[in-house]
């Protein structure tokens, strides 16, 4: 097994085989378990925690299919918060009277948010449950055009993506768009005894 501060990666010429999609060691057939120690105990194998591999991109994977579900629900139930409380994204954000907040539908696709900052300008906020993929970038880029091209007074519009966390490719890519933003949330819920 890789000591502490390492992790061992799976050589591409082994990442076949419905194996690796399993959650827990427990489920794994006897064939793949031994494939899997063989990976673990093989050092060449093992790189630094927070150090990936040249070439490599250390990403979240995806949710199981089970866990669409469960992510589609809780976006769904943030976004039904925070347009309830915008200023929780950022202060002085709220409705325009003339268009439809939550899930605008244009040519490019339905935005979860379309608001206005303190001054006016349009603010296109796209929510993602779990982690920002690059594909998110695209998404909120695609609404901020249209925006553009089709609202009046779109030549300032902004892009928020709030999500849980976000790859290094997201956090990069928003450098290059000064207009364009990522914000985390966090979710807090805790029970206590009632006195």
């Amino acid at each position: 097994m890789p000591p502490d501060g390492k992790c061992a990666v799976v050589p591409p010429d082994q990442r076949r085989g419905p194996w690796l999609a399993k959650r827990t060691i427990e489920q794994l057939p006897s064939e793949a378990f031994q494939r899997l120690c063989s990976v673990l105990s093989n050092r060449s194998n093992w790189i630094d925690v927070g150090s990936p591999q040249p070439g490599t991109e250390i990403e979240a994977p995806p949710p199981p299919p089970d866990a669409e579900l469960a992510l589609s629900l809780l976006e769904r139930d943030l976004q039904r918060f925070l347009s309830r409380n915008l200023g929780r994204i950022e202060k002085g954000l709220a409705p325009d009277p003339d268009y439809q907040l939550e899930e605008y539908t244009s040519d490019v696709g339905r935005m979860d948010f379309l608001c206005k900052d303190a001054q006016g300008n349009w603010v296109v906020i796209e929510l993602k449950a779990d982690w920002a993929r690059d594909e998110a970038v695209g998404q909120v880029l695609g609404y901020m055009s249209w925006v553009r091209d089709n609202l009046p007074n779109g030549s300032t519009v902004r892009g928020i993506i709030v999500c849980k966390d976000a790859g290094e490719r997201v956090k990069a890519a928003i450098k290059l768009v000064p207009s364009l933003s990522v914000k985390r949330f966090t979710l807090d819920f805790s029970i206590g005894e009632m006195s």
